[in-house]
């Protein structure tokens, strides 16, 4: 008996996940807050003929500030719900999200931040797909992991917001970003409200380093300067 109401319940969830409305990306009036950087969509361009939104950033700025922006990408949402970027430049559009995936997926993405690292893209797959309330309405959120399914870092994306290491962190973060820490994804602000990702309800913070990844640094540190002494 108890494992049929056990079965019931799954099969309930599992149809009201399959079932529930899509969110696309915003095409205008939002603001990704990502520790001390704030990122917004505001006006079209036309890139090899195919219609984008052109995206903002500014960085240091407790608000958003147009005078201290810059325009860095051009993204677009597909009907297959995957969205594309193409950086300020550049002409060869790259896969940043695909919302279009399922458990056990596996998907090569190109966050913008892997410039950083060296590195074009990663491979992550889908470990696992729930529900949240974002503003009294569920979306979906997918639980991220690498090829092996492993999470290192939390990591989620979720529909219409994108990956909860920040809008242009789609890859697994599970390098430190210049030994400061990892980017996190603060706040999603629309006109009618604004969506608290962190916990602490703060849309402006410094990147914190893990008190792990700390130990490791002065770790490192220490046998480089050792390995002077030697």
């Amino acid at each position: 008996m108890k494992n049929r109401i056990l079965y019931i319940l799954l099969l309930t969830l599992s149809t009201n996940i399959l079932s529930q409305e899509y969110y696309a990306f915003p095409d205008s009036l939002t603001i990704w807050s990502v520790n001390t950087d704030k990122y917004t969509v505001n006006g079209d361009t036309i890139i090899n003929d195919q219609a984008y939104k052109k995206y903002y950033y500014s960085s240091g700025d407790s608000v958003f500030s147009y005078k201290n922006a810059a325009y860095f990408a051009a993204v677009r949402e597909d009907n297959q719900k995957r969205i594309w970027r193409i950086e300020r430049d550049a002409f060869e559009e790259k896969l940043l999200y695909d919302f279009s995936k399922s458990i056990g997926d596996t998907i090569v993405v190109h966050p913008m931040s892997a410039n950083y690292f060296g590195r074009d893209s990663y491979h992550v797959t889908i470990v696992r797909v729930d529900s949240i309330i974002v503003h009294n309405s569920y979306r979906k959120r997918y639980t991220i992991g690498n090829v092996k399914g492993q999470t290192f870092v939390p990591k989620y994306w979720i529909e219409g917001i994108g990956s909860t290491r920040g809008l242009i962190d789609s890859g697994i973060s599970q390098q430190l970003r210049g030994n400061i820490g990892y980017p996190e994804l603060l706040c999603f602000t629309t006109e009618q409200y604004t969506y608290h990702v962190s916990s602490n309800k703060d849309c402006f913070r410094p990147i914190t380093l893990p008190r792990r990844a700390e130990n490791f640094i002065i770790k490192k540190e220490l046998d480089e300067l050792l390995s002077l002494i030697e």
